[in-house]
């Protein structure tokens, strides 16, 4: 895209135009219908207005132009946005009058070359018997002289505006002091007012029409009709030399002066070689651009010529062709008659004067713009912000657009046009495969850039795209980048331990701290091992948690966690899964009498002692293999035994790993004597003791004395003289003895059963 500097050109030329030789350019004719046209006056189009000589031209930012009608008598506006024209100076009278009014209101005399300066004031030069340089002020429209007009010839040293100018033609201004600049044709001068005082001085020439002192000091040296003025940015002065067919150069740092391009003969030779051995043909209007690059309006030679700084070689741009007008053809192509100094628009654009048929001839160029969400301008920055080391921070859409005219053309070959240079190139990667040439007027193509950092801290590189864009070429964007260096990584944790039974599958395995470190960003690899040390990878398991299969065998699983941009990867701790065969559950029962023989209406214990039972098992009692209702606890207890039967137990097991969900215990077969002698198959004494029961018969109490080597803990059943059971009596021998109370039972005869240890015995107790 062309980027706006403000205007600093006389009727020469306005902006500053970066470019080399181009081939693309197409002429047209933009301004002016010939001496047939429709007479100048407001809002009437410019392409059909009779303009007369144009011997000043110019154009604003908004893509206005301005012309100087010379033998019409006006300064004109043509608007960029109708084509129409605006009457700024002058009724068509050759006259110079007005100053301090309106200019709009104000005469103006043969009006030539044109400047506008950073602020929009308006200067220009007067001909004829006028001989001034006036200026229309921006703030107030107001018209003013600010040389010429006075009786001092020459005035040097004087005020300007009591000065006698001879024949001022071409005006420059400069930006930074306001020192105004313009050539006298017919004076053979160089001439300068100073913008801090207002007083004037000749810099070159001394009336004397002849071309010396070349090497000398430009005061002292005699110029020939000089023309178009230029300042480069070093305040280096050019101008052109009509008659002396030259362009020559006041140095800035030593007053003197040079001969650039021509010999004085004048013809229109040398294209392609040094331009200090070519020759110009009556050179008007000049230009230096940003780059260096100088542009001449050759009048009698018919082309406008460029010197490219880098080589200092000539070339012609415009002209010099056989078609007449040639518009809508390359410029290089077309006829462009009497040329009288040159234009560049803000958009890159060159329009050209032509003396005699009062045409403005444009010459349009392509203009390449690129941009990412907006426009980058030539030099601009684009930041990609910030990576880790090995990261990338996404691809970039960058557009090329045209928004000149004609197509643009991109220097290079497919998958090159654009380019990456500077100290950390190797930091940007460019995918350019939509990037083709040319791209059409109002066209676009796109590339990609990715930022994909190898070292830490800032980092930086130049994008960079050659074209046939005359104001930017090359087009050159920074490319800037922060990369962070690689925390380390983490794995992450991946959960506890597991037993599951063979075959079984395991719950699934999380990650209960998620993978930390490197760039932020990550993939995953699970792994798995039967020994915990050598791992292979898991076949399609990269997410961050993984389910394992059914497992046979104990196997050990972790998982892998690699970084984005090249941080490196960790391993999470070792999981084991550890896989038992499954197991059987069994289960026996005890009783609580040492041989299951017993009274009628005993109470009896039994208790189930499982094996692989889990934490929670059930149970189911059974008689004689008859379910007990409400007999599931892992106890069971029971007063109305028959002689034998068959007490058992179903363990329903709550393990996780066993072969079979039940399991059903032995059996104990109860032996229960009955009858009036109650039990007599039962020992009467202990077998490592002696026992003494007494008093026999008694009324209150009955003692138990034991002499030898008992258990010291008893049981003591009270059953009647049918083996009725009636009450139990339990506790420890103190020093052998044992009192059981008997003064609650009737008067009777009653059995003892007394149980020690492993062994039980019976006695015969009468209560009186």
């Amino acid at each position: 895209m062309s980027h706006k500097m403000p205007h600093l050109m006389s009727m020469v030329l306005l902006l500053c135009f970066t470019t080399y030789f181009l081939s693309a350019q197409n002429i047209s004719t933009v301004a002016g219908g010939g001496t047939g046209a429709t007479a100048i006056a407001n809002n009437i189009s410019a392409m059909s207005a009779n303009l007369g000589q144009v011997h000043g031209l110019l154009s604003d930012n908004a893509g206005n132009l301005y012309i100087a009608s010379t033998n019409k008598h006006y300064i004109l506006k043509v608007n960029a946005s109708d084509g129409k024209i605006l009457i700024l100076a002058g009724d068509g009278t050759q006259n110079s009058t007005g100053d301090g009014g309106l200019a709009t209101s104000a005469k103006v005399a043969s009006p030539r070359g044109i400047f506008l300066d950073k602020n929009g004031n308006l200067y220009f030069a007067e001909g004829g018997a006028s001989k001034k340089i006036r200026k229309i002020n921006a703030s107030d429209g107001k018209i003013s002289t600010v040389a010429g007009g006075g009786a001092n010839n020459p005035g040097d040293g004087g005020a300007a505006t009591d000065a006698k100018l001879n024949d001022p033609f071409f005006v420059y201004v400069d930006n930074d002091n306001g020192d105004i600049y313009f050539t006298e044709y017919a004076g053979n001068k160089v001439r300068k007012v100073n913008g801090s005082d207002g007083k004037i001085s000749t810099i070159a020439g001394d009336g004397t029409n002849s071309t010396t002192g070349d090497g000398g000091l430009a005061t002292a040296a005699t110029v020939n009709n000089p023309l178009g003025i230029y300042l480069d940015a070093a305040k280096n002065i050019y101008f052109a030399e009509f008659a002396g067919h030259r362009i020559r150069k006041i140095n800035a740092s030593d007053g003197n002066i040079n001969t650039i391009v021509g010999t004085g003969t004048g013809s229109t030779t040398g294209n392609g070689a040094d331009a200090g051995s070519a020759t110009i043909n009556g050179p008007t209007g000049i230009h230096i651009d940003v780059s260096g690059n100088l542009y001449i309006a050759e009048f009698s030679g018919n082309v406008v010529r460029k010197v490219n700084a880098s080589d200092n070689k000539i070339n012609t741009i415009a002209g010099g062709g056989a078609s007449d007008p040639g518009n809508g053809g390359l410029a290089t192509s077309a006829v462009v008659s009497l040329p009288f100094g040159l234009v560049i628009d803000a958009a890159g654009d060159m329009y050209i004067p032509e003396f005699t048929n009062g045409k403005i001839r444009k010459v349009a160029y392509p203009d390449l713009n690129l941009k990412t969400t907006s426009s980058l301008a030539v030099g601009a920055t684009h930041d990609f912000g910030s990576a880790t080391v090995g990261s990338n921070t996404g691809a970039v859409t960058f557009t090329a657009e045209n928004l000149g005219s004609g197509n643009l053309t991109l220097t290079g070959s497919a998958g090159s046009f654009a380019t990456l240079g500077g100290t950390n190139a190797g930091d940007f990667s460019i995918s350019q495969a939509s990037l083709t040439s040319p791209i059409a007027e109002s066209g676009n193509k796109t590339f990609t850039v990715t930022f994909t950092p190898v070292a830490a801290g800032a980092r930086s590189a130049t994008l960079t795209i050659n074209s046939d864009d005359p104001n930017e070429n090359p087009y050159t964007i920074k490319l800037t980048g922060t990369a962070t260096a690689c925390n380390a990584v983490d794995a992450g944790s991946i959960g506890s331990a597991q037993t599951i039974c063979s075959g079984g599958t395991p719950a699934l395995l999380t990650s209960t701290t998620a993978a930390s470190g490197g760039n932020g960003s990550f993939t995953y690899q699970w792994q798995s091992s039967g020994d915990g040390t050598n791992f292979s990878n898991v076949s399609g398991a990269t997410s961050a948690t993984y389910q394992p299969p059914a497992l046979s065998q104990n196997t050990y699983y972790r998982r892998t966690a690699t970084s984005g941009g090249g941080c490196g990867s960790a391993n999470s701790a070792n999981v084991l899964l550890t896989v038992n065969a499954p197991q059987a559950p069994t289960v026996s029962i005890t009783s609580d009498d040492a041989d299951n023989t017993i009274a009628p209406g005993t109470k009896v214990t039994f208790t189930a002692a499982p094996t692989n039972g889990g934490t929670s098992p059930t149970y189911q009692w059974k008689v004689n293999g008859t379910d007990v209702s409400g007999a599931t606890a892992a106890t069971f207890e029971k007063t109305d035994l028959s002689n034998g039967d068959k007490v058992s137990v179903m363990m329903t097991t709550s393990a996780s790993c066993v072969s079979s969900n039940t399991a059903t215990s032995n059996e104990i077969s109860m032996t229960v004597s009955s009858g009036g002698g109650g039990p007599t198959a039962l020992p009467n004494q202990p077998s490592q003791a002696q026992l003494s029961v007494y008093p026999n018969p008694s009324s209150d109490k009955v003692i138990l004395k034991f002499t030898g080597k008992v258990s010291q803990s008893l049981e003591v059943y009270i059953l009647d003289d049918l083996g009725r059971y009636l009450a139990t009596h339990t506790g420890k021998l103190s020093a052998g003895v044992f009192t059981i109370p008997v003064r609650y039972l009737p008067k009777g005869i009653y059995l003892f059963k007394i149980r020690l240890g492993k062994e039980t015995i019976l006695k015969r107790v009468t209560k009186k």
